[in-house]
């Protein structure tokens, strides 16, 4: 939407909160800790698994991003999860050994992921092909009417965001839990702008609907790009690596010495600046969006 548009202004209102410190603190940093911790426990047993040996990792940095978000957007449980369903499958199977490649590396089966998430994923992929074509609206349209796929694909997604925005009315109508995801976040904005304006609050408009899209569109590809990139540097440069995780156990040092991971809470209250440091370099380094400015001499 152009900013002039009427519109914009009641869709930033919807949004505005969400990336603000008590938010990121509060809802979306223990929905990203707790999928974090998941993608490591995934790792370990595949490195246990593998002897040590590498494999390739692509999949489950993408996997971690979509639950992230999603867990983020929505507050989606376990089952949902791609990467704790992996891992289940894996700890599921007694004596199983990866496939072992001829450059020394191992390989793992991956699942398939969840519909709903498939159907989601296709989306977003569908959407970033059309910033590339001459005339996107028309090719959207064209797809839409030649494909039974996507078309399948765009109307599961409705209706898994119908389903959940229907699940969170209830519970924010019982009371129960609070705010636990961007959804329940926005939800509550209508509520509150209804009661206001003495309406009954929709919940199923279409600028609900696609500020939620949106917020995983927007939010799952670049996170695992990025993420994918700061694994590959990491990797590639193991002086900053040493030099990283000894700020790490300094910063974290009640949890080091004490033999755990640092909380979300240590976390986010903690100031690690080579950590800063590192994270900001990768993303100088590779953006997870290209961006072409004009330069000046």
């Amino acid at each position: 939407m152009a900013s002039a548009d009427p519109r914009f202004k009641g869709n930033k209102e919807l949004v505005r909160d969400l990336m603000t410190p008590n938010f990121l603190h509060e809802v979306s940093a223990p929905q990203i800790y707790a999928k974090t911790m998941a993608l490591i426990e995934l790792w370990s047993l595949k490195s246990e698994l593998g002897e040590s040996r590498p494999f390739n990792a692509r999949r489950d940095i993408f996997d971690v991003a979509i639950d992230i978000i999603n867990a983020a957007a929505f507050g989606l449980e376990d089952d949902q999860s791609t990467v704790r369903n992996q891992l289940n499958f894996l700890l599921s199977q007694p004596g199983f050994r990866p496939t072992r490649n001829t450059d020394g590396s191992v390989a793992f089966p991956e699942l398939p992921p969840l519909p709903d998430i498939a159907a989601i994923e296709a989306i977003g992929i569908h959407q970033g092909e059309q910033f590339k074509a001459p005339f996107p609206k028309l090719s959207h349209r064209f797809q839409m009417l030649t494909s039974p796929t996507l078309s399948k694909n765009y109307a599961r997604k409705d209706k898994f965001l119908h389903d959940e925005i229907e699940k969170a009315v209830v519970r924010l109508r019982k009371g129960e839990s609070g705010t636990r995801s961007a959804m329940d976040h926005i939800l509550q904005r209508e509520m509150n702008a209804a009661d206001k304006a003495g309406r009954e609050p929709v919940f199923h408009s279409p600028r609900i609907h696609d500020e939620l899209f949106g917020y995983i569109v927007a939010g799952h590809d670049t996170s695992s790009t990025a993420l994918a990139w700061m694994v590959k540097h990491i990797a590639d440069y193991p002086e900053a690596q040493t030099k990283l995780r000894e700020a790490l156990r300094t910063g974290y040092s009640a949890a080091y010495s004490e033999g755990r991971q640092p909380t979300a809470v240590e976390l986010w209250k903690t100031q690690v600046p080579y950590l800063d440091a590192v994270l900001e370099e990768s993303l100088r380094y590779d953006g997870p969006i290209p961006v072409t400015a004009p330069r000046y001499s």
